[in-house]
């Protein structure tokens, strides 16, 4: 793989994948409204700087990419609220800080989340019934690479 060193060229590179993955995939960028009217949702003073080029490049759509996620606004919009509510129900609330960016829940039982600090942040995943992380991943860009290797593998 490429190595990239800033979100932009990581986007570029990401771009080109997902269009491998499918050919004429269309990516829907938000405005900068629309990232303040998340950034808001999620109570943050900013977001990593990996997923704000995330979410202007392709937070409204992906071509396919994370199909049935809530991670695509306006679906984004109350992410934070439901996965708090589903950590509270599971006695799970001490597992997300108070500070974290809730990016997308899918299904209703999959949290995903990462904290502040840093520009391409580690991903955690949390899963409906348990009071421990399920996975986690080194950053916000090796979790996409990670879910774009396994929707390869499933055409293969």
């Amino acid at each position: 793989m490429r190595v990239v060193d800033n979100a932009s060229d990581f986007f570029d590179f990401f771009e080109s994948q997902v269009k491998l993955w499918r050919p004429g995939a269309a990516f829907t960028g938000l405005s900068g409204e629309k990232v303040d009217e998340i950034r808001a949702d999620q109570g943050v003073g900013r977001l990593p700087s990996y997923y704000a080029e995330f979410l202007r490049r392709m937070g409204g759509g992906a071509g396919g990419f994370l199909e049935g996620t809530d991670v695509f606004y306006p679906e984004v919009i109350g992410v934070p609220a439901d996965t708090r509510e589903l950590l509270a129900e599971n006695g799970a609330d001490h597992l997300l800080a108070s500070d974290s960016v809730v990016f997308a829940i899918h299904g209703g039982y999959l949290a995903y989340w990462f904290g502040q600090g840093l520009d391409n942040p580690p991903v955690v995943l949390y899963r409906e019934g348990s009071s421990e992380i399920l996975r986690t991943w080194e950053s916000f860009s090796g979790f996409l690479l990670d879910e774009l290797a396994r929707c390869l593998h499933r055409i293969t």
